[in-house]
């Protein structure tokens, strides 16, 4: 089969990557000069599953989501800068409190996966004094989301055609060449005909990268508290991050630094004195829907999307490229109906 795709970033590039698993020969289109030009250009990403209180529809797609992603990950490996370091997740709100014992009870999962630490416990695995009690998970931890996104062009011998300025009026030459067409480009999904009604929304966040010092270096694991905060890599750690929904800017604020670290510090005592400035910020423009669920599916007439990731674009979009190359190859599909169901564009309509 010959598929297009639309978009370089994390999204479109994994779904080159594992419709070459069933061998087809797909294109991708983007109008940067370059992959992962956008949301997807940061110098590191987490991988941590969303969380739910109940193991429903939403959670067992993330849940599978995590579980292909350490397969897929430990085999990139270097490639993607791959350092399942681990990451603790402070209990820092009564609601993450409630939540996350829910969660422990109401997930398949083993102390393997997750587990509830006390707050001893995690500043033993965190390297540095903690108050607050967390959730552990031992398997996670970062890649470089630029990297995986060449990482996948380069496994599935796609074609790149960078520098390509696609509309509506292009779409018929495509489908006319292609098998099928594949929308994985943002925000600019709207810009086609097929994608111009669904109520996606931009959220700019900006994250910054401060230079680590004998103190930071003591942190092993990524911790989250609202914001995260990265081990040391190549001398700086990776603190973010912002979040402003419906900014479509991907311009940097200076304001935006004081905010990352004021949370950091907050948050992880062993910081709070001290001043930690900027060495280089970066800002892109991510893209959620209505209900924080990922937009993927069928549209119809040979097109297909994966759109509307939000902050968990790493795992979502691999998972919903294994959902789209099932889905054009009438393969079964790696998750429940009723998820294919939730995460499909008709169900707007």
């Amino acid at each position: 089969m010959h598929i297009s795709i639309i978009g370089a970033g994390i999204a479109g590039t994994a779904c080159a990557y594992f419709l070459a698993q069933r061998g087809a020969s797909c294109v991708i289109y983007d109008q940067g000069d370059d992959v992962a030009m956008g949301a997807s250009g940061n110098v590191r990403g987490l991988y941590n599953p969303r969380f739910f209180a109940a193991y429903d529809a939403e959670a067992q797609f993330y849940a599978s989501a995590f579980q292909s992603a350490l397969r897929v990950f430990e085999d990139l490996g270097d490639d993607i800068a791959y350092d399942p370091c681990g990451a603790v997740h402070l209990i820092n709100t009564e609601q993450k409190q409630k939540r996350f014992a829910k969660m422990v009870e109401s997930w398949p999962w083993g102390a393997d996966d997750f587990q509830i630490l006390s707050p001893e416990k995690t500043s033993e695995i965190m390297g540095l004094p903690c108050e607050y009690e967390s959730l552990y998970l031992p398997r996670s931890g970062m890649v470089s989301p630029q990297a995986t996104c060449r990482a996948y062009a380069r496994e599935s011998g796609a074609t790149l055609k960078l520098g390509a300025r696609l509309e509506s009026k292009d779409l018929q030459d495509l489908l006319s060449d292609s098998d099928a067409v594949i929308f994985a480009c943002g925000m600019g999904t709207l810009n086609f005909a097929p994608c111009a009604d669904l109520p996606l929304r931009p959220m700019r966040g900006q994250v910054s990268l401060i230079h680590d010092t004998p103190q930071t270096c003591a942190l092993k694991t990524v911790v989250c508290y609202g914001g995260y905060m990265t081990p040391s890599f190549e001398g700086m750690h990776c603190v973010g991050s912002t979040f402003d929904r419906g900014v479509d800017h991907a311009a940097v604020k200076d304001g935006d630094h004081e905010e990352i670290i004021s949370k950091m510090q907050d948050n992880i005592k062993a910081f709070r004195a001290g001043g930690y400035p900027c060495t280089q910020a970066r800002a892109g423009v991510r893209v959620g829907a209505p209900g924080h669920f990922p937009v993927i599916g069928d549209l119809g007439q040979g097109m297909y999307i994966s759109a509307a990731h939000g902050s968990h674009g790493i795992l979502s979009s691999l998972m919903g490229a294994q959902i789209l190359t099932a889905q054009i190859y009438g393969d079964a599909p790696p998750v429940a109906p009723e998820v294919i169901e939730r995460l499909s564009p008709h169900r707007f309509s």
